[in-house]
């Protein structure tokens, strides 16, 4: 491979990655079903927040990704899944109910907005 070549390859990837950095939201779909709703512990989670941050950890930890998963980076370092802890969370009233208590599947699209600190949660479909 030429000089050129490299720093032509070079300058490629710095661009993609600064492109990757400046997105400002992330948007994934999810299929939560019982195993997201128990920790790894087998603890009944109660919290919308709580049953979110442990379907990531099954996708990415455990590998028990459910087959309406969506897999992302962002979300495969614990440190990042706090997020759901710590941020505001925009969700449809009453639609939080459902996903904690629910007895078949919900699915679900995730807005995570990296400027406004806000994760953002609706149905899907």
């Amino acid at each position: 491979m030429g000089k050129e070549s490299l720093v032509g390859a070079a300058a490629c990837v710095v661009l993609c990655f600064s492109t990757l950095i400046s997105a400002s939201t992330l948007w994934y779909s999810a299929k939560i079903t019982n195993k997201d709703r128990y920790n790894s512990s087998g603890k009944r989670l109660s919290t919308v927040r709580a049953i979110l941050r442990q379907d990531r950890a099954n996708v990415h930890k455990y590998a028990k990704a459910d087959s309406g998963d969506h897999s992302e980076i962002f979300f495969k370092s614990s440190g990042n899944r706090k997020i759901f802890s710590t941020w505001r969370m925009s969700i449809l009233k009453g639609f939080g109910e459902h996903i904690i208590h629910g007895k078949t599947p919900v699915y679900v699209t995730i807005g995570v907005d990296f400027n406004k600190h806000i994760i953002s949660v609706a149905p899907t479909g």
